[in-house]
């Protein structure tokens, strides 16, 4: 078996996606070349980026990559017009190679254009077959506590299909370090994606006036430490057959060798709530970002230069919008106050603002780069420059 899976999928190059929400490609492509992964095999597709490289990239990519949502491997591609033909070139791989022989397995089809349009009964062949090659029992999310699990993915348009098992597991903007804060207001992947185009860097003071569960400051802190995104969680990858655990471990010890302490707070995080300092202080003191983020109860419109100790660097913003406003026509006047404020107070500082609307962007006047980017079912945007 081991040979087997030597041969067929850790020795051979393989092909991955890096699921990427719509505005975030730019900055994963970045990544991808940054982390010198087969540059000549990276390629921008719908919906991501598609790379190619070994096993061991896919544990890098999903250690280190900031901006993407998840991580998939590519397994087989084919055409079939009927369910037997999808049986028979489906039953061609050998499953046993991906799934392990007592995992619980979690299906999602999408098909699109397509003969077999019927989701259901595409994930029921596909199942079938699984069970059968990979020598398992048929078993679905829930049907053991504990066991390995496997995610399938099948997309079908105009009649070909795509099958890519998940490298991932929870969505990778979960990095691991939210405990007891609820729903956060920007996910992290996203928080990333603001605070670079807003040009932060790992020398760059942040202020974080509206830090609510400190999603902004928690990933400025990682960042400004040299920890990788996916440091504290685990993956999807390590329940495959062919995971190493000593190749992910030296992995894993090679970027704690890179973690860094800081020797000063660079990180001024403040809200008005006081129900969200207290967990977001514990999260601080749990994952020891004691060193560099310095977090108070106080309100953005007060703020002045000395809470900075008269430095400038980098403002990022989540501003309460939509139902967090009463009134529409109240979200207009907001915006224009927060720009005010920027202009008189942050004059020279690098911003990073999440707006609802490009009226709210127009009211806010920093004249900045506007990005549009997917966040809780709305379309928003993030406006970036100088003040």
């Amino acid at each position: 078996m081991q040979k087997r899976i030597k041969r067929r999928v850790t020795a051979r190059e393989q092909t991955f996606f890096a699921v990427c929400q719509p505005g975030v490609k730019n900055l994963c492509l970045k990544e991808l070349s940054d982390l010198g992964i087969n540059p000549g095999g990276i390629r921008v597709k719908k919906g991501g980026i598609e790379f190619s490289g070994k096993v061991s990239d896919c544990y890098r990519a999903n250690l280190h990559l900031r901006s993407p949502s998840r991580i998939l491997m590519r397994i087989c591609r084919f055409r079939a017009e009927t369910f037997a033909e999808f049986e028979k070139k489906a039953g061609k791989v050998d499953w046993d190679l991906y799934v392990s022989s007592n995992a619980t397995v979690e299906y999602t089809v999408s098909c699109a254009k397509s003969r077999l349009y019927h989701t259901g009964a595409v994930e029921e062949r596909l199942s079938r077959v699984v069970s059968a090659k990979a020598g398992r029992e048929r078993r679905t999310a829930g049907d053991q506590a504990g066991a390995p699990s496997a995610g399938l993915h099948v997309r079908a348009e105009k009649d070909r299909f795509e099958i890519s098992i998940d490298s991932s597991g929870d969505l990778l903007f979960k990095r691991g370090i939210k405990e007891d804060v609820g729903k956060a207001p920007i996910r992290e992947n996203l928080a990333g994606a603001v605070l670079s185009w807003a040009g932060f860097g790992c020398d760059d003071l942040l202020a974080d006036p509206m830090c609510g569960s400190g999603t902004f400051s928690m990933e400025a802190a990682m960042i400004k430490k040299r920890i990788p995104p996916g440091y504290f969680r685990r993956f999807a990858f390590e329940d495959w057959p062919c995971f190493s655990g000593a190749q992910f471990a030296h992995m894993k010890k090679k970027a704690r060798e890179e973690i860094v302490s800081a020797s000063e707070k660079s990180i001024f995080a403040f809200d008005i709530d006081e129900t969200v300092l207290a967990p977001f202080g514990d999260n601080i003191s749990r994952f020891g970002f004691e060193d560099v983020i310095h977090v108070k109860k106080k309100d953005f419109f007060t703020l002045t230069c000395v809470d900075f100790n008269c430095k400038k660097g980098v403002i990022v913003i989540n501003p309460p919008y939509g139902k967090r406003i009463r009134a529409k026509n109240e979200t207009g006047s907001f915006f224009m106050e927060i720009g005010n404020k920027l202009k008189k107070d942050f004059s020279g500082w690098r911003a990073g603002v999440v707006v609802p609307d490009k009226s709210a962007a127009a009211s806010l006047a920093l004249n900045g780069r506007l990005t549009r980017f997917f966040h809780g079912g709305l379309d928003v945007f993030a406006v970036t420059g100088k003040v």
